[in-house]
């Protein structure tokens, strides 16, 4: 499903648009990622929010749903937690149907920065 058959974000008169541009981001991330490539980004551009505290914050899913509208992969790796106790990590991204070599990168930044720990409360 790509996003121009979400009838609640597009108008079927747009559906061709957005096709348009999915199809250039294809070839765009097909031309920066091989199979020896990954992309380490943000997940969000802020800590991990307290439950139901993304709501209001849904316009940076672009950081997360352009990878999910394109197929490709990404694993998320725990980084660790910020001065008010939050977890914070990346994600890696690779070309379509690499996840191996995500998971692989994930297994070693794991290494280096102790892996997943449990929040401590307050």
């Amino acid at each position: 499903m790509n996003v121009a058959q979400f009838p609640i974000w597009c108008r079927k008169d747009q559906n061709t648009y957005f096709e348009k541009i999915e199809n250039q981001w294809i070839k765009e991330f097909d031309s920066l990622l091989d199979e020896d490539t990954v992309l380490l980004m943000p997940t969000l551009p802020f800590p991990a929010s307290y439950h139901c505290g993304m709501v209001p914050k849904l316009t940076v899913v672009c950081y997360t749903g352009i990878f999910n509208v394109l197929g490709l992969p990404v694993t998320q790796c725990p980084l660790g937690f910020n001065k008010e106790g939050l977890p914070h990590g990346i994600q890696i991204v690779g070309s379509k149907n690499n996840d191996p070599l995500t998971i692989a990168c994930a297994v070693e930044l794991e290494k280096t920065f102790g892996g997943w720990k449990s929040p401590s409360r307050k």
